[in-house]
């Protein structure tokens, strides 16, 4: 499966936002298809935003076969201090 790399900080993490990631985003926030045109509008909160950057990273980590053991607030805490990555 492909996958890209997304650079935060000094971390490098597979990132892919296949159909299975937003499967789990909407697992997770409740999101139906309708609210996922939001994504595309910027009209999320937050949480959104940083829900569907977790479950793209945790599914790189699976198209990658590496072992994901991160929490939301794990990668949410990547962003302080490298917000232009």
């Amino acid at each position: 499966m492909k996958y890209e790399i997304l650079e935060i900080g000094d971390k490098k993490l597979p990132l892919r936002f296949g159909f299975n990631a937003l499967r789990k985003y909407s697992l997770k926030t409740g999101a139906t298809m309708n609210d996922l045109n939001k994504l595309s509008t910027g009209q999320v909160t937050f949480n959104d935003a940083f829900t569907l950057i977790y479950c793209g990273i945790e599914d790189g980590h699976r198209a990658s076969k590496q072992s994901f053991k991160m929490s939301l607030d794990d990668v949410t805490d990547l962003f302080d201090g490298n917000i232009d990555c």
